[in-house]
């Protein structure tokens, strides 16, 4: 039900067969599970590339040459992780895409397809990263629910800390 909660009873078979499905659906590279995606973003270094996210699946990199979905940053073990659901992508002059979740900070490096996540343990004022950009000078600018961070990403990924500004440094509205 779109606008509300469905409830059923389904017996143990019914569970099983169920959880079968789920499981086949996350393997399936040729479609999206369960939802469609919320936020899309197109690839600026790379025209074949669809990047999409979602509220509960995590995000995906779409080929259009290939036609297949990558699925990234979903925890099986996890479904219910606050970082699968997106806010927010973007695309830096280097090519690497950031992604905004409800709990963290994703850096995607799309040669290697690994990920690093940031988080307030690492500096961030807020979990929930709702946008991000890039000036001129190639420092990202987060707005999370704490703030607004800068982070210069010149420096070793190691290396990487955020300037916060907040309401104690002339920005109203901010928490």
């Amino acid at each position: 039900n779109y606008w509300g909660i469905a409830a059923y009873e389904i017996n143990e078979n019914e569970y099983e067969s169920l959880s079968k499905s789920i499981a086949a659906e996350v393997e399936n590279t040729t479609s999206l599970p369960f939802e469609m995606g919320n936020i899309v973003e197109f690839s600026k270094t790379n025209s074949n590339t669809i990047w999409i996210g979602s509220n509960i699946n995590s995000f995906f990199q779409y080929d259009l040459t290939s036609n297949k979905y990558t699925q990234f940053n979903y925890n099986v073990n996890k479904p219910s992780d606050a970082s699968h659901f997106i806010f927010c992508f973007y695309e830096d002059l280097d090519g690497i895409i950031w992604v905004g979740t409800y709990s963290s900070f994703v850096k995607v490096d799309t040669k290697s397809g690994k990920l690093k996540s940031f988080s307030t343990v690492d500096g961030l004022p807020g979990g929930n990263i709702y946008s991000i950009t890039e000036d001129n000078n190639g420092a990202l600018w987060i707005y999370s629910s704490g703030g607004l961070s800068k982070l210069n990403k010149n420096a070793p990924i190691d290396k990487y800390s955020f300037v916060n500004y907040d309401v104690h440094d002339g920005l109203d509205g901010l928490a």
